[in-house]
């Protein structure tokens, strides 16, 4: 009468990793793959174990790595697990996603700063992807690991020393019981709700902010959903992308074979017309759509011999072709495939395993794109996405805020940011053997990016820990301001010390 699990990460779940650094855009795409060996084959499904490296603040890291192994990356950092002793978490790529997204830090204060927002992105993502996806057929994931027993550069959410790192604040955002949230793939837009109540007439809006603090409107989206228990419901797209039909409608196709139908059907529009290959394998089929464009999904319309295991492949010359997705458990019926952006003018179907004893067929094959990655004429090279969900009274209930590039994997127009000025008041009580520290945080100039909330002893002027805060490492907007509120045991302070607020701008 009991279920026996023979081993953590098989039988119907969807196997364990990784466990290193990834595009933000790698969890929402199908599937993000599990460890090699794993689980019961590709899917979404309950992940038993992922994870991300994730690199301390400054304040914790100089407690456990003396003073001489501080800069640059050395040895040190290996015996703490940034380097091959913890090689499946990929320091070396977290180490490369920082530079490139953020540009290469000159000194151990830019490295932590960085890693934090690249910690924020990853873990979100990690959990958003999921919920995008949530039972078609994603039901969930446990991370490896939320805290780290032994001072770490990897997979925490708070550290040895209790501190909160960017990734407990992504993580925090993406759980939310009532969730919005951003597809970094497709740009859409879904309310996501994990409750048990099922909500009428909630508001879903987005706005986009430029480098300056200034609205672009014509990205500005809103709409009135309802939203069921335990699902995941788009409310819009934010058209970015300056041309999403179809580009392959009506242009040449091109095919290893035919056996039914005919080769232009699946680019006609018609949903009743197909093609089809001879029973073999390896066959493939390719769109010219006549001109290079920047492809981030397909659509396939699969008829009952469908293809088990097949490519995306894109190309500019019909000659080399770059994988773009790899689909190992294919079905019939219509598939939607996103992927990272790849520019190309030819996209091939390239069939590996069949389904079926027939050939491939398919009634449809989409094409979505644009001539640029982004319509880029009103944004800055980085910009802010501010998404808000509202009850039928107007009451906030989810806000979630990205950065976002032109070119997706280049933030470092960020370092360009003026220099933030953040005003903070505060007011400290005692209540039931702990301080609770109210503090309102305002920004009195431009944008103040990645706020950072910490509580210092006024006397020592070291970290007050372990603190739970309400909020931290969010972006004011010229005017705005946000109450935080922070409780610590009263323990931590002895006689005559009093906690001290600071708050942190990444543009300090």
């Amino acid at each position: 009468d009991r279920y026996y699990q023979p081993c953590s990460n098989t039988g119907n779940l969807s196997g364990s990793g990784l466990w290193g650094n990834k595009d933000p855009r790698f969890y929402f795409t199908k599937y993000p793959e599990p460890y090699a060996g794993t689980g019961d084959g590709p899917s979404w499904g309950l992940r038993s174990e992922i994870g991300t490296a994730v690199f301390p603040n400054i304040e914790s890291f100089k407690k456990f790595i003396p003073e001489k192994d501080w800069w640059p990356r050395n040895d040190m950092w290996d015996k703490h697990f940034f380097g091959q002793k913890a090689f499946n978490a990929t320091p070396d790529n977290y180490d490369k996603s920082i530079n490139e997204r953020y540009g290469k830090p000159n000194n151990l204060e830019e490295y932590t700063r960085k890693a934090q927002l690249l910690n924020i992105e990853t873990n979100k993502a990690m959990y958003e992807g999921w919920l995008d996806h949530m039972w078609e057929d994603a039901s969930g994931i446990m991370i490896w690991m939320s805290q780290s027993s032994y001072p770490s550069m990897v997979w925490q959410t708070y550290d040895y020393y209790y501190d909160l790192t960017g990734a407990y604040w992504g993580v925090k955002s993406a759980c939310e019981p009532m969730h919005i949230q951003w597809s970094p793939v497709n740009n859409s837009v879904k309310v996501i709700n994990t409750t048990g109540t099922d909500y009428k007439n909630l508001k879903a809006e987005a706005f986009v902010y430029n480098l300056d603090g200034k609205p672009v409107t014509k990205f500005q989206q809103n709409a009135v959903v309802d939203s069921y228990s335990n699902t995941a419901t788009e409310s819009f797209v934010i058209p970015f992308y300056s041309n999403q039909k179809d580009l392959a409608f009506q242009k040449n196709v091109t095919a290893s074979s035919t056996d039914g139908g005919n080769v232009k059907d699946i680019a006609d529009g018609d949903s009743n017309t197909r093609w089809a290959s001879n029973s073999t394998d390896n066959e493939w089929i390719y769109v010219d759509l006549e001109n290079e464009y920047v492809i981030n999904r397909v659509t396939l319309n699969w008829e009952n011999a469908f293809g088990k295991e097949y490519k995306i492949q894109i190309s500019s010359d019909a000659k080399n072709w770059t994988d773009a997705s790899v689909i190992k458990d294919g079905k019939q019926g219509l598939q939607n495939i996103a992927f990272d952006e790849v520019k190309g003018r030819y996209v091939r179907m390239l069939g590996i395993k069949r389904g079926s004893g027939w050939g491939y067929s398919l009634y449809d094959f989409q094409v979505f794109g644009a001539e640029n990655s982004t319509d880029t004429s009103d944004l800055s090279p980085v910009h802010f996405i501010r998404l808000k969900l509202k009850d039928a009274q107007n009451k906030l209930i989810s806000e979630n805020f990205y950065w976002r590039g032109t070119n997706m994997k280049d933030f470092t127009a960020l370092n360009n940011l003026p220099k933030a000025n953040v005003n903070v008041t505060s007011k400290v009580v005692k209540q039931n053997g702990k301080y609770v520290v109210k503090a309102k945080v305002s920004s009195t100039s431009g944008i103040a990016f990645g706020i950072q909330m910490q509580v210092l002893n006024d006397k020592s002027g070291t970290q007050i820990l372990p603190a739970i805060a309400s909020d931290s490492y969010f972006t004011l907007l010229k005017g705005e301001s946000k109450e935080v509120i922070i409780e610590f045991d009263e323990s931590a302070l002895k006689n005559g010390e009093k906690p001290v607020v600071k708050a942190i701008p990444y543009n300090k």
